[in-house]
């Protein structure tokens, strides 16, 4: 007895055994599939085998990267399968992808694993891609390979899912410290799997990918590390669990936040010895957090000696040498720590005491400013030596006598002013004056 034959009989026994009286159309199937399948012989389409052609031909659209069929099982007892064969469009030829054996196995998933020409795949091999319409028919063949006609009717034609549109409500955020930040809604794609966010310096420019993120319902992503007040434009697309990336959305565009503008207006607005008094115009940002005072010496570089609140545009350096030469700038900081740009430096000089040594008669006299005593409580007088200085009077004028000198002295002076609350001025520059020897008789 043949093979198709017994596993006939043996469906009529089991349908007939017991008290059930009509088929059971579902317990046949599960017989006819639980049965010994037919190895796929090798196919010959010479000669054709007379067999019926297959009919029901039907085919999930829609699906990712893969195309579900299945058809109408025939009863001829010679058919040992099928052979599924695919085109890419109604003028191309239909290759053989797949087969199945046995004559009641009657679905069959084309993945597009198989080696035929397909949409857009390199040298015939890989998925059926994203949104690619192909045509399929189902041919049976007997024990022998042979294969019989192709179906009634027309190829049924299937399209895969197309790659994901952009998701819905795509924006950027401008005005970031150093960052933009993008969302989206999710995409009512349920193909989504995730999504490619890319960025260029111009609208039109090339688009490079930032990030590729995971899931569906992932809906945000922040730039970061971006300059100050620099234009980017963001696009997202959608991707999907096979990797196909969409067409992307329109590009959005972001500006990160500026910096600060640099301070302007900075002055001397008072200045004594030792006290420079500084003043500035206040900045227009309304989101300042502290101006820093930045200061250069001769020879330096400029380096912060004060910071102080923006509500603050006035500050004093205590740390000034008597006609020392200095240079000022300001930088503005904001909330976000942002700094400007350092404003226009302001050169000043310290206030001098003016000193001044001459020989008398009486002795050496020394005099300096007045308006430079009127600031002092007093002023100490010293006398400069080789390993200390020595002072040798106070003066609440501006001008001293010293008496106690001897002829062939070198002496040099030096005055360090003493302010109203008790504090030290710093100290003079020294003069130095030459007493001459008493002449012989």
């Amino acid at each position: 007895m043949s093979r198709s034959c017994a596993g006939t009989l043996a469906l009529w026994v089991a349908l007939l055994s017991g008290c059930q009286l009509l088929p059971d159309v579902e317990l046949a199937r599960g017989l006819f599939e639980s049965s010994p399948r037919t190895e796929i012989p090798v196919f010959v389409d010479e000669p054709p085998a007379v067999l019926p052609p297959v009919g029901g031909l039907a085919a999930v659209a829609g699906e990712l990267r893969a195309v579900p069929l299945r058809w109408e099982p025939l009863l001829d007892p010679d058919v040992s399968g099928y052979v599924i064969e695919r085109a890419l469009s109604a003028k191309d030829r239909f290759e053989r992808v797949g087969a199945v054996a046995g004559r009641h196995r009657t679905r069959w998933l084309d993945r597009g694993t198989d080696l035929r020409p397909k949409h857009g795949a390199r040298d015939g091999a890989g998925d059926l891609g994203d949104g690619k319409t192909y045509l399929y028919r189902v041919r049976a063949f007997d024990d022998e390979g042979r294969l019989g006609p192709a179906g009634e009717g027309p190829p049924v034609e299937a399209r895969t899912a197309a790659a994901p549109e952009p998701p819905p409500g795509f924006q950027a955020f401008s005005h970031l410290p150093r960052r933009v930040a993008v969302r989206w809604d999710p995409s009512p794609d349920p193909n989504t799997r995730g999504y490619v966010v890319t960025r260029s310096p111009t609208a039109r420019g090339e688009f490079e990918t930032l990030a590729l993120l995971d899931g569906r319902f992932t809906t945000t992503y922040v730039d970061r590390n971006l300059g100050d007040l620099r234009v980017f434009y963001y696009r997202i697309a959608g991707r999907n669990g096979a990797g196909g990336i969409g067409e992307p959305s329109k590009a959005q565009r972001a500006v990160t936040k500026p910096e600060p503008l640099p301070p302007i207006g900075l002055g001397l607005v008072a200045q004594e010895v030792g006290r420079n008094t500084l003043a500035w115009a206040p900045n227009v940002e309304t989101d300042l957090v502290t101006y820093r005072v930045l200061r250069r010496r001769a020879s330096g570089r400029f380096e912060p000696f004060a910071e102080v609140p923006a509500a603050t545009t006035q500050v004093v350096d205590g740390e000034v040498g008597a006609a020392e030469a200095l240079e000022y700038a300001l930088v503005a900081i904001d909330r976000d720590a942002l700094e400007s740009a350092r404003s226009e430096p302001l050169p000043v000089l310290g206030v001098a005491y003016g000193l001044e040594a001459a020989v008398t008669a009486e002795g050496v006299r020394l005099v300096w400013k007045d308006e430079v005593q009127a600031t002092l409580a007093e002023t100490r007088i010293l006398r400069v030596g080789a390993l200390r200085s020595q002072e040798i009077g106070r003066s609440a004028s501006p001008h001293f006598l010293d008496d106690q000198v001897e002829p062939d002295q070198r002496l040099r002076y030096q005055l360090v002013g003493i302010r109203p609350d008790g504090s030290s001025a710093p100290p003079s520059a020294i003069v130095e004056v030459s007493i001459p020897s008493l002449e012989g008789p």
